[in-house]
């Protein structure tokens, strides 16, 4: 394919990583962006050194696109992932380059209280008394952290990444009350840890089947905990097959262009 049929995709997740697969083995140029070297070690595969490390904001974001290289750009960040999203968007329309935005699918939340926001879901809590395990990752850990004053009573499932764990220490989350590793998890597994740390309360996000959801909402009704969800931001975009299908007609297109 000709220089300006490149895609550019931005993801650490699990459909990012499948698409980056999906266009090496259909032949479609692709770089893949994401935020840290922990995202380059969870690859199954790196081709062609096609990886950019480092949080992108709109300005590096537009940089790239300045290059010529790319004629597209897909969005496979995580679903709450807002400031990042918007700044890939405005890049792309501030360039005239085609975005695509990969929506992840909703889980059933069904008994489950929902909250606009972390903050919301801690001033909840903050009525509450008993253990609390996260599964929100590290960035909004420090919400949290009044709630750990007196008592231990948050336990942080989060990435084993150095970021997240430095994080967490300046909430007070540390110790045995930290649990560094890679999900997506059981519902056997998240259900033990649950038992194990005596939780009445699980936060988390509804991440879709890719971020292991049913098996945390399986998990918390097993153990008789009461599950608090960080809502979703509403936004646009296209199914996984979506993005595979239009994958393949951007091939198809830029094969044609470069016969002419």
């Amino acid at each position: 394919m000709n220089k300006g049929e490149a895609v550019l995709l931005f993801g650490g997740t699990a459909e990012g990583h499948k698409l980056y697969d999906f266009c090496h083995v259909n032949r479609i140029p692709v770089v893949l962006s994401v935020a840290s070297s922990y995202g380059v070690q969870v690859l199954d595969h790196v081709w062609d050194s096609s990886v950019r490390v480092g949080r992108a904001n709109e300005e590096k974001i537009e940089h790239w696109l300045q290059s010529g290289a790319f004629s597209l750009v897909i969005d496979a960040t995580h679903p709450y992932a807002k400031e990042v999203t918007a700044n890939i968007k405005q890049a792309c329309f501030r360039q005239g380059i085609r975005y695509l935005r990969l929506l992840r699918d909703l889980g059933d939340q069904s008994g489950a209280l929902e909250f606009a926001s972390a903050q919301k879901a801690a001033a909840y809590l903050a009525n509450t008394q008993g253990n609390i395990l996260l599964t929100i990752g590290s960035r909004e850990i420090d919400v949290f952290a009044p709630l750990n004053k007196d008592q231990k009573r948050i336990f942080a499932r989060i990435l084993p990444a150095e970021d997240s764990i430095a994080a967490c220490r300046r909430a007070g989350v540390t110790g045995r009350n930290l649990l560094c590793m890679q999900g997506p998890f059981s519902a056997d597994f998240t259900y033990a840890a649950l038992r194990e740390f005596q939780c009445r309360f699980l936060v988390t996000k509804n991440s879709g089947s890719a971020g292991g959801f049913e098996e945390k909402m399986e998990a918390a009704r097993r153990a008789g905990v009461q599950v608090l969800v960080i809502r979703r931001p509403e936004e646009d975009g296209f199914s996984f097959n979506q993005v595979q299908a239009y994958l393949l007609d951007h091939r198809i297109v830029g094969e044609k262009r470069g016969k002419g």
